[in-house]
């Protein structure tokens, strides 16, 4: 019936616990207020989806689009240091892999020629070092994959080639479990090339400057200062520091008064401290005294340039003095020193008494006192003839290299077979740095166009000895002892 209804209380016991429901009371209408029933029929009205947000729901999802992860950053990139350097002064190349992926490996397809430079390997450690850095405003790590020591033979600008290579790393793709299960995939990149402007060294060069460049000392030492006429003193010149010193020439210590003079024994080496190149040069002259009297080796003056300076200094070595005894046993003149044609060693005047016993209790009994004697000798004879016979042991040389496996050594073999030719037929010093053959060859009266000639081979061999890749060195180690044989008709 319509009206008020009542609900009377009650109570009921569950598990011993009683639960009272308080009287209530409701108010019976005839039908809904419009209001709600307005509602109930849009919700169920005829053609109504009553789930009809449930879809919409599920189509919102099924419209989002996955959310895009960032393109991974793997590639190469040259750097050099410094940009502009000066002629020998050294330069660091550095070929950097910046990634941001978990990377594999890195394979170079080809490496630069580093072509007008000279080249020193820096090795790189077992384990990779890899440092964080950051690029256009992101996060990325970076790892050396290519460093070398360089130095600049001429002024001017040299190109550093790029640098193509394959990495294999760990990609994540954009599919939903893309981070849980990368890839391996393989990325190709190429690096930027490198220009490098080098720098004459300043005007003017201090006399007796050879070129040198570095931060040197040197030392000059002499393993006895007494001694008797005929005994022998052999004297060392060391040079060491920062710089490239594997092409230095033995300086010229001159004539010493009252001594022969044997041409100089050489050592070299090179390390590396870091990412520089730190190199030492031996030079050992036996001296052996003609007269006694107390006589003074020179001092030795080595000019170069300093760099981090910026100026010209001079290595300089204290002057050596030697106290000799004895009576004179050679003498000025026409027997000074005589060779005998088969033992090939000093002999002493008939007068002197046992000079082999003497000898042979100081070391005097030496190979390279034997063989620099018979070096002076053969220089000694001059001539035309001296010349055809300097002429057939360059073509001799030639030969031999052309049969020699290692192209570095063939190189090596020509041009000091080119520099013993110069001496004995144009009487340029042995020493003589190859850019300053053709103003020698031109005072001494060689054809201008077979000198400019000599002297690019002498670069060109320069690149046989030191390039940093040698796949293809057999046909260049070919030309080059074919231009050898072509030149020395010229010269």
């Amino acid at each position: 019936s319509l009206g008020t209804a009542r609900i009377y209380a009650g109570s009921v016991v569950i598990d011993g616990d009683r639960l009272t429901l308080s009287e209530r009371t409701v108010e019976v209408v005839e039908s809904p207020p419009e209001r709600a029933a307005s509602r109930r029929s849009d919700r169920f009205s005829r053609g109504r989806d009553p789930f009809r947000d449930f879809d919409r729901l599920f189509d919102r999802n099924r419209r989002r689009q996955p959310r895009e992860r960032p393109a991974p950053r793997l590639f190469l990139e040259a750097e050099v240091e410094p940009k502009r350097p000066v002629v020998g002064q050294q330069v660091v190349y550095r070929l950097y892999l910046y990634f941001d992926v978990n990377v594999r490996n890195a394979t170079p397809s080809e490496l630069p020629s580093f072509k007008g430079f000279w080249t020193r390997v820096i090795p790189q450690p077992e384990r990779t070092t890899q440092e964080r850095t950051v690029r256009d405003g992101r996060e990325i790590y970076r790892a050396i994959l290519l460093e070398r020591a360089l130095f600049p033979r001429r002024a001017g600008t040299l190109e550093i080639e790029p640098v193509e290579a394959t990495m294999t790393a760990l990609v994540s793709d954009s599919s939903p479990f893309g981070s849980l299960m990368p890839r391996m995939r393989d990325i190709e990149s190429t690096s930027n090339g490198v220009t490098v402007d080098v720098q004459p060294l300043p005007d003017p060069a201090p006399d007796g400057f050879d070129g040198l460049v570095g931060q040197l000392k040197v030392s000059l030492d002499i393993d006895r200062r007494e001694l008797e006429v005929g005994e022998a003193a052999t004297l060392s010149l060391e040079l060491s520091g920062r710089g490239h010193l594997q092409s230095v020439p033995a300086p010229e210590l001159g004539d010493i008064e009252g001594f022969q003079v044997m041409p100089p024994q050489q050592q070299s080496e090179e390390n590396l401290r870091g990412d520089l190149v730190e190199g030492r040069r031996l030079w050992k002259w036996v001296l052996v005294p003609k007269r006694p009297g107390v006589h003074v080796v020179p001092g030795i003056d080595l000019p170069f340039y300093d760099p981090r300076r910026r100026e010209y200094r001079v290595a300089s070595t204290e002057s050596v003095e030697l106290t000799v005894r004895g009576a004179s046993r050679v003498v000025d003149g026409a027997q000074d020193v005589k060779l005998h044609p088969v033992r090939s060693t000093v002999l002493p005047s008939p007068s002197s008494g046992s000079f082999f016993s003497s000898a042979w209790r100081n070391g005097l009994v030496a190979l390279p006192l034997l063989l620099g004697l018979l070096v002076v000798a053969l220089r000694g004879r001059g001539g035309g003839a001296g010349r055809a016979e300097g002429k057939r042991r360059l073509k001799q040389v030639l030969a031999a290299a052309g049969g020699e496996d290692k192209p570095r050594q063939a190189a090596a073999l020509v041009e000091d077979a080119w520099r013993e030719y110069l001496e004995e037929r144009w009487g340029v010093a042995r020493g003589t740095p190859t850019p300053q053959w053709a103003e020698a060859l031109a005072k001494a009266g060689a054809p201008d166009d077979a000198a400019a000639e000599l002297v690019q081979l002498a670069d060109d061999l320069h690149y046989l000895r030191y390039a940093p890749k040698l796949s293809s060195t057999d046909g260049m180690r070919d030309e080059m002892i074919a231009r050898s044989k072509r030149l020395a008709r010229s010269l």
